[in-house]
């Protein structure tokens, strides 16, 4: 059980398997956010197996990572995959950020989703990272993420 009830909703690991250019570029404001090769995969792969309809045509490039929308069993979802500096000493990692779309009253009284509400997808993202090459994949609430991160 998650902390609290809490949603698991905060996918970490540790990869090779996509980009990670060299520190300058990192500290470059023009460049794009890293991590659109793994925000490409899990769309494409969440739309072949999984989601009847995806709402973009590919992930949108935010400030800080990629973000795209989806929907299963008739829920909402939106992912946002980003680039994160996690540990002592700092190392690599990918995060994948979950959060199913909440009717108006709730989103305006500050309530979350819960773990049952991320879970379907959640899963499904789990199942597309299990191949090798991704390494330690932990699933985290959002208070526990910001403790590490």
């Amino acid at each position: 059980m998650s902390e609290l009830g809490l949603a698991r909703s905060v996918g970490v690991f540790s990869s090779d398997l996509f980009d990670i250019p060299p520190p300058p570029r990192i500290q470059d404001k023009a460049a794009s956010p890293l991590g659109h090769d793994l925000a490409r995969l899990l769309f494409t792969e969440l739309e072949k197996v999984a989601f009847p309809r995806v709402t973009r045509a590919s992930p949108v490039a935010g400030e800080d990572g990629w973000i795209f929308w989806c929907s299963l069993d008739g829920r909402g979802y939106s992912v946002f995959v980003h680039w994160a500096p996690i540990g002592e000493p700092p190392s690599d990692h990918w995060v994948v950020q979950i959060d199913a779309r909440v009717g108006l009253l709730r989103a305006f009284l500050g309530k979350r989703a819960s773990d049952d509400e991320v879970a379907p997808v959640r899963e499904e993202l789990a199942r597309i990272l299990d191949r090798p090459g991704v390494r330690d994949l932990r699933w985290l609430t959002m208070k526990e993420f910001s403790r590490v991160y």
